[in-house]
This record gives structure tokens, sequence and C-alpha cells, in this order.
């Protein structure tokens, strides 16, 4: 039988996060129909037990040498259910978020409402209440990176991260994404040359070369606890992803231009 929602959470020994998560999603889940997969890409199993506990419908599945996060979800996408028995949608979801006032099933209900949108994000809120950064934008082209550094030095963001209604734009973040299944089917899984970070970038600009629109939903927040589990050295991955980014969009030598760039600027903050 199908469901409205596949939810797919990548762990990597994040395990007390990932328990707190599953509690507040059934909690908080309760007008649609989803199941869960876990993938377990870490060193250590996640007690599937206490897993079960909170959600006995569960499935976890545990992925090969602590893969990639583009490969640890796209695992789950070859997992998912084919022909009439695949979901509606699909939700990437981290560990580290907590969810409340049935935020799943608003996303559900705001992409039954926008046929053409191929994937959406919710607001990101920090654990105070507060909006968190990059939870949307734009795509990080060279113009772009210029006025990003720009209000940067002057103390601002290009984005509002907040609003009162839906608002088109170019990606939004796999921390919360939900993905329409036909969109998905149209443009394949995830780029796994992707370490971590811009996965979810590269994955909402091919959406919307395949005539998809994405959509920002402020009105709908989760929280996001950010970074717990990243771990170490996040900036040279999201350095070392932005650079295969552009040699994929841009080619060799802007790629080249832009990590020298990338070098600099960590240099000079040291």
């Amino acid at each position: 039988m199908s469901c409205d929602l596949a939810i797919i959470i990548v762990e990597h020994d994040c395990a007390d996060l990932l328990r707190q998560c599953l509690r507040s999603l059934v909690e908080h889940t309760r007008t649609i129909r989803y199941r869960v997969l876990v993938i377990s890409n870490g060193p250590r199993d996640p007690d599937v037990s206490a897993l079960e506990a909170v959600l006995p419908t569960l499935q976890v599945v545990r992925a090969p040498h602590c893969a990639s996060f583009a490969a640890a979800t796209n695992l789950g996408l070859r997992l998912l259910p084919k022909g009439q028995d695949a979901p509606r949608y699909v939700l990437l979801l981290n560990p580290d978020t907590y969810l409340h006032d049935d935020a799943l099933g608003a996303l559900v209900r705001c992409m039954d409402a926008h046929a053409q949108v191929g994937v959406a994000g919710p607001q990101l809120r920090r654990p105070d209440g507060t909006p968190q950064p990059y939870s949307h934008g734009a795509a990080p082209t060279p113009g772009y990176l210029l006025r990003r550094l720009w209000s940067q030095l002057r103390g601002a963001y290009l984005h509002p991260w907040s609003g009162t209604a839906p608002l088109e734009t170019e990606w939004v973040a796999a921390t919360c994404m939900i993905v329409r299944h036909a969109a998905l089917r149209a443009v394949g899984p995830l780029d796994e040359r992707f370490g971590l970070y811009f996965e979810d970038v590269d994955w909402c600009l091919r959406l919307r070369a395949a005539g998809w629109r994405v959509l920002f939903v402020p009105t709908i927040a989760i929280t996001h606890l950010g970074g717990a589990s990243i771990g170490a050295r996040a900036t040279q991955h999201y350095d070392r992803a932005l650079v295969r980014l552009y040699a994929k969009r841009y080619g060799g030598l802007p790629a080249a231009w832009l990590w020298w760039a990338l070098r600099l600027r960590r240099a000079l903050r040291r």
C-alpha cells in the first residue's frame, strides 16, 4: 500500500538525537501516512530496539563503508517501493531536527496545492526559535559569491530567512527537503561526487532545469540544532564541495580560480 511520504534519515553516530527526532515525528505527524527509513552511516550501528520502541514500523539499513551523505541517501532512494506502492513524496530529514505543529503534513498539503513544485523546504529555526540562515538561496554563481562576500563584510545577509508566504527560490536545504516522486523520477538521484554540502543545491538546480519549481515555505518551520551530525572540518568539506559544483557547472578553470580564492580567504581569516 502506497503512503503519502517516505522519510529518509541518514544517521552518523547521533543515536540520541535520532531518537528525539523520531519522537517529535511520531508526536507531531498525524494527518498523513508515512514510513521512515534510517540509513546507518557511522562506524557504530544505532540501537535498533531503542529506535523501534519509538517507532515500531521503522526500517534501519546499514550503509557500506561510511558512505557520503549523497551515497547514503541514494541507497535509501533505491530501497523505496516502486510502481503503485511508490510514495507520493520523499522527504530528506536530518537526525538533528525536531518537528512540531504537523510540519510534515503541512508540507505534503503544500505540495498537493502546487503541482509544478518539484521540491520544497520549510523554515529552519535555531533552538532559541530564531530563523537559521542558509535554509534556501540563489545559485552560487560568481556574481552571487561576490555579492555574498560583500554582504558578509558588512555583517549582513543577502536573503531573509523568514516570511509570511511561500517564496520561489533556486535551492532549499536537504536538512528538511520534500521531493515530488515524479520529479525524482525525472532527474534521478543525488550526485554522489558531492561528499558533503551542495548535493542539495545541485539537485535543486537540476530540478529547475527540468522545469520544476523550488519553493521555500517559511510558514512551516522545524527546529534544527545545526552541525550536530557533521563534526569537525566543516569548512573544508564546504569549500571542497563548492569547488566541485563549479567544476561540474562551469568547468575546470573557474573551479581552479575559486579554489585559490577560498584558500586565500581561509588564510586571511587565520
